[in-house]
């Protein structure tokens, strides 16, 4: 959450590290009495589909199916099953554009295209600095680097020896940029909330065999999954101020690992925490990530409406809505 010096580095990312850190850092900012003083008016969210709403309000998780009728005006499927991010900026009195019939103020504008990387996401920042200016006011969102890593593995999926200390540390350079990229945008003005990366060896991408290749494979998404978490709190950590009240991490692999385990059964509405919701008709092959937007559901009770993953890797409704609350819990409890 605040980016903290040697903190991140001397209590590392456990579970347990993560709620000792927290008290630290509250502490730090004068106790657990001290309320939220930022109120952003402007979010600009970069990243991918995660993040992404479409124009048409379809998003990249299980649409909501309902349309207009004679007594109900039209809405975007984003209305009834928000992303995390419209959870974030409901905090703050302000709402997507794209999401019609939810914008308190149209006051959220959305950059996270499909398939996004983290040089991508850099780019996209300059550029939409460059035509206006990020500032003051501004709350920055980036959630970015599966891709990368999808592309990592993908390029060699069974990797051991030198070839996974290779892939390891690109990984962990590669988080450093994402860490660098949330100083840029802080410099300019704005705070920043960031995300790690999912553990990808969880996910539906990840083969569930126990054999000795699916074995390999799910290690080398587990090295550079942690590796890419690694570097981004590494960079975090070269914070000059040795702390401050410019950003907020969201750490989505620890919070995605407890919903994923149901830790102290606090997750009971994630239902089906293996299979992804959308799948190819006729298959259980997830969707491919630029055709989720399709996916919709066929009830109100539609119990895929409840899956941890809804494709590969993209977030289910019910997560999307737990870790938008998670996120304002991150930012109120150790405020901007």
């Amino acid at each position: 959450m605040i980016f903290s010096g040697d903190v991140l580095k001397a209590f590392g990312r456990t579970p347990v590290a993560a709620a000792v850190l927290g008290s630290l850092l509250l502490a730090a900012c004068g106790g657990g009495d001290q309320k939220e003083t930022f109120r952003a008016t402007r979010i600009v969210s970069f990243g991918d589909e995660n993040t992404l709403i479409n124009p048409d309000g379809t998003q990249y998780t299980v649409n909501n199916p309902l349309a207009a009728t004679a007594t109900t005006p039209a809405y975007a499927p984003c209305a009834v099953n928000p992303a995390w991010i419209q959870v974030v900026a409901t905090q703050y009195g302000l709402g997507f554009g794209e999401c019609t019939g939810t914008a308190i103020k149209p006051q959220a504008q959305m950059k996270a295209v499909v398939g996004e990387t983290v040089a991508g996401a850099r780019a996209k920042v300059n550029a939409f600095h460059a035509a206006t200016p990020l500032a003051t006011g501004d709350l920055v969102t980036i959630m970015v680097g599966a891709h990368d890593l999808v592309a990592m593995y993908e390029a060699n999926p069974t990797a051991a020896g030198n070839d996974l200390t290779t892939l390891q540390t690109a990984a962990f350079n590669l988080g450093r940029d994402l860490g660098s990229l949330a100083f840029e945008v802080v410099d300019r003005g704005p705070k920043v909330l960031i995300t790690t990366v999912h553990n990808l060896s969880t996910a539906p991408l990840a083969p569930t065999g126990t054999d000795a290749d699916a074995t390999a494979r799910r290690k080398v998404l587990d090295t550079i999954s942690k590796a890419f978490n690694d570097g981004l709190n590494d960079r975090l950590s070269d914070d000059p101020n040795g702390g401050g009240r410019s950003g907020a991490v969201l750490e989505v692999d620890q919070q995605i690992e407890k919903y994923r385990r149901n830790v102290d059964a606090a997750y009971t509405a994630i239902g089906d925490r293996v299979n992804p919701a959308c799948v190819v008709a006729g298959t259980t092959t997830p969707m491919a990530d630029a055709d989720l937007d399709t996916c919709t559901s066929t009830s109100a009770t539609d119990p895929r409406l409840t899956n941890l993953w809804a494709g590969r890797m993209q977030f289910g409704v019910a997560t999307h809505l737990q870790l938008g609350l998670d996120a304002v819990t991150r930012i109120t409890g150790n405020p901007l």
